[in-house]
């Protein structure tokens, strides 16, 4: 039982040797630590949602069209879809349509001389607040969101624009588009929920609820089912209506338009659509909860191979005990206490290391996690489980050993060269440095495609240009924006597009006039202007650029200009050789292809190229672009500020650089390669630890058969190989293991892009060189340590 003289015990071993046992409480700490953390991420990745009542009857259709063979999922619908489901289908208890515009082009909010750029104001049905479990504060889900021009906020909206005076009942201004009166405050949204709207103002405010249409995707439709709706009916009920709908763009064979489905609760984690939200990622989720296993698992064989090299030297105090008539169970029991009290220590270093180091980890997860996590209700009882379960784990084994062996066995000093459970070390050792292995491959093959992503010519010029929003205003200035910017001398150009080319979502319907079989197919399309080609060095394959007589030609005879990119000529127009002159129907409207650009990359290169139209309608512009060359960068931006604030001071001056935001598709990925590299690192070392623990037990156990090979004249080389030849027989077979795993799993993930770079040997070789130079260090040192003991000291006989 534990008592005073347990713990005397316990102390008395543990200050024997102070640098074993502090190396082995810092690898279990360390391994807690990281376990500790990752459990923190990924228990807040999969509470996603759980705010909503109703997140198991709530589906969202999606959209999945192919045309030509190129397939695409979005997470939008039309206008239409809702009204229609809810009438055929009784089964729809209720519905809402969500749409954010203002995330990709930030709203200007306005009260009195406070304005803001907004990316969370929302559009949404009266039903919302019906649908979603989001709280209102103030004013009534039924009425909020009722009328024309009205909107809920939430509490810290509440606080930005109003201090302390309460909001309902006062208006603001949005977006040069009238004042919106607040009829309701809301509840701040939780961290883990899907979409966290500041503002929700009523879909009736828009056009599109006067008269939905079957047109452009814009919106996201979720409707709320009955208990009991059979979910695969109503799809295949509703896919029928939308094949009628679209059976002019569908008649080709392969070519269609359907709807998947979508659990709302799986949306954040398992969304294969292109989504407007930010997503997280069950593969993600998976590969930090195995790496923090992974390290954990590794912490607790070093803390075994640690402690059963330290208790070696109890055998003979155990053997003793044994002799005076202890039973096996009593020191069982008593070395499983020590362990639970080593553990305990660790435990409670790891939690206080936890605790520092969340501001770090925030940092690299781009989360917001405080202290208040660790006392969580089921945090605790994770805690206290894996406390128990490491107890067991890494107690019972060096336990069990010590307590069952013979004292005749011990007391003739044949203990220490018995080799019963150096299997199961060295088993254990090959585990350790297999997921080292793995670890510091799988990270040099993520930061290797992040430099390919980098490097990769994406088919235009990102360096040195600067986006900004624009609206309505902005438009009309644009002729002494432009004049303004070059005279500076700051701007080498300007331009303007419909949608960022880092991410073009509008679809348009497509007819090549002559077809025979009269197909329309939905292409990816933005309204460009004339400079928008030549600012960002679009090459130009076939034909020529825009120009201003186009744009006014389209203004007089309503002939709408056109260029694709080669993706689209090949599944537009195949096997056309003059393709410039083509006449083609665009979205309702007469259009003429005039020019053709090379392919370039308008999503990330997790995706192939589709098919992309590029047309001259200066009325739909969204963003402009400022081209710079290399000159200070600082001093730019001022200038740039300067007359924006002159000319525009209607709104903030929010400025992005486009290479940034290209950086920024990839940012999952940095995590990703951040969080491996940083836990390869701390697996690498705790393995290490382990090996020492190993390494140390060996020599010690050889060190009568050491002594008399340098009494024989046996050089320090030759013992040196001859243990380190034991030790890489294991670290041979760790590197066969992980270097298979390791390729195996980087190939998977490589296979989510379609453009990546090779995986190569170089992060195999790496990582093994990184294992068989620590161990070489490692064996080197403790042979050179034996070494130095007098012969005779150790072949003395006991």
């Amino acid at each position: 039982m534990f008592n005073k003289q347990t713990l005397s015990i316990f102390v008395r071993h543990l200050t024997k040797s102070p640098v074993s046992a502090s190396i082995n409480l810092l690898g279990l700490s360390i391994g807690l630590t990281v376990f500790i953390l990752l459990t923190v991420w990924v228990k807040h990745e999969l509470s996603f949602d759980n705010l909503q009542v109703n997140k198991n009857q709530i589906y969202r259709p999606s959209m999945r069209m192919s045309f030509g063979g190129h397939v695409t999922k979005i997470s939008r619908s039309q206008a239409a879809l809702l009204p229609r489901l809810i009438k055929d289908f009784p089964q729809i208890e209720n519905g809402v349509r969500l749409t954010n515009a203002s995330r990709t082009n930030p709203f200007v909010v306005r009260k009195e001389e406070k304005v803001f750029e907004e990316r969370k104001f929302y559009y949404a049905d009266s039903a919302f607040f019906k649908v979603f479990s989001f709280q209102l504060l103030k004013g009534s889900s039924r009425s909020v969101l009722v009328e024309p021009k009205s909107v809920v906020i939430s509490e810290s909206m509440a606080a930005k624009y109003f201090g302390t005076i309460d909001p309902i009942g006062k208006a603001i201004e949005v977006n040069n588009d009238g004042e919106y009166l607040i009829t309701g405050l809301m509840k701040e949204a939780p961290s883990n929920s899907f979409f966290r709207p500041q503002f929700i103002a009523s879909f009736s405010s828009l056009p599109v609820s006067r008269d939905p249409s079957w047109g452009p995707a814009w919106h996201e439709t979720y409707l709320l089912l009955k208990k009991g709706a059979d979910v695969e009916m109503l799809q295949a009920k509703t896919n029928r209506i939308i094949a009628e709908v679209f059976k002019n763009e569908t008649s080709a064979a392969g070519d269609y338009v359907r709807y998947d489905f979508m659990p709302f609760n799986k949306l954040y984690l398992s969304s294969d659509a292109l989504e407007h939200e930010t997503t997280g990622n069950l593969t993600l989720v998976y590969l930090f909860g195995a790496i923090a296993c992974i390290v954990l698992l590794v912490a607790s064989i070093n803390y075994i191979n640690m402690s059963t090299a330290l208790f070696a030297d109890r055998a003979k105090e155990i053997a003793i005990k044994k002799v005076a008539g202890a039973m096996q169970a009593q020191l069982t029991f008593q070395l499983l206490i020590e362990s639970a009290l080593i553990t305990l220590i660790a435990f409670s270093i790891a939690l206080g290391s936890s605790a520092l180091c969340l501001p770090w980890f925030n940092q690299i997860t781009r989360k917001q996690f405080t202290s208040a996590y660790f006392l969580d209700f089921p945090f605790i009882v994770i805690c206290t489980s894996l406390y128990l379960v490491l107890v067991i784990l890494v107690g019972l084994y060096p336990a069990l050993v010590l307590a069952s062996f013979k004292p005749t066995h011990v007391l003739k000093g044949n203990f220490k060269t018995s080799t019963k459970g150096l299997w199961l070390r060295k088993s254990l050792l090959i585990f350790q440095f297999s997921a080292s292995i793995v670890l510091i491959a799988g990270s040099l093959v993520i930061m290797k495609q992040l430099e390919f992503v980098q490097k990769r010519s994406i088919g235009y010029d990102k360096d040195h240009t600067i986006i900004l929003p624009i609206d309505n205003k902005a438009q009309t200035m644009f002729s002494q924006l432009q004049t303004e910017f070059t005279k500076s001398g700051k701007i080498a150009s300007v331009a303007r597009s419909t949608e960022n080319p880092l991410k073009i979502n509008a679809a348009y319907s497509i007819n090549i006039e002559g077809d025979n079989s009269k197909r329309q197919v939905l292409v990816n399309a933005m309204a460009v202007d004339t400079a928008f080609i030549p600012t960002l060095k679009i090459g130009i394959t076939t034909g020529r650029n825009f120009t201003n007589s186009d744009i006014q030609r389209y203004q007089k005879d309503t002939t709408l200009l056109l260029i694709f990119n080669e993706t689209a000529v090949k599944t537009l127009l195949p096997g056309k050789r003059d393709v410039l002159g083509a006449k083609i129907d665009f979205d309702g409207i007469r259009g003429e292809l005039v020019g053709v650009v090379k392919d370039f990359n308008f999503s990330s290169l997790h995706k192939s190229i589709g098919p992309l139209v590029l047309f001259s309608d200066e009325s739909q512009f969204n963003w402009m672009y400022l081209s710079f060359g290399s000159q200070d960068i600082t001093s730019t931006i001022n200038e740039v500020r300067e007359i924006h604030k002159q000319l525009l001071p209607h709104r903030p001056f929010d400025y992005h650089f486009l290479d940034e935001q290209y950086d920024a598709l990839y940012a999952r990925e940095e995590q990703t390669a951040r969080i491996c590299k940083l836990f390869s690192i701390l697996s690498i070392s705790i393995s290490s630890f382990g090996l020492m623990g190993l390494i140390t037990l060996s020599v010690s156990q050889r060190t009568k058969e050491i002594s008399l090979r340098k009494v024989l004249g046996a050089s320090q080389k030759s013992i040196f190989l001859l243990i380190s030849s034991e030790f890489g027989k294991l670290l041979f077979v760790s590197i066969l293991i992980g270097s298979g795993l390791s390729y195996w799993l980087a190939n998977e993930w490589l296979n989510s892009f379609a453009f990546k770079t090779s995986i190569g040997i170089i992060p195999h070789v790496f990582a093994a060189s990184v294992c068989i130079s620590i161990l070489l260090l490692l064996v080197l040192y403790n042979v050179w340590r034996a070494s130095q003991m007098n012969p005779t000291k150790a072949l003395r006989i006991e």
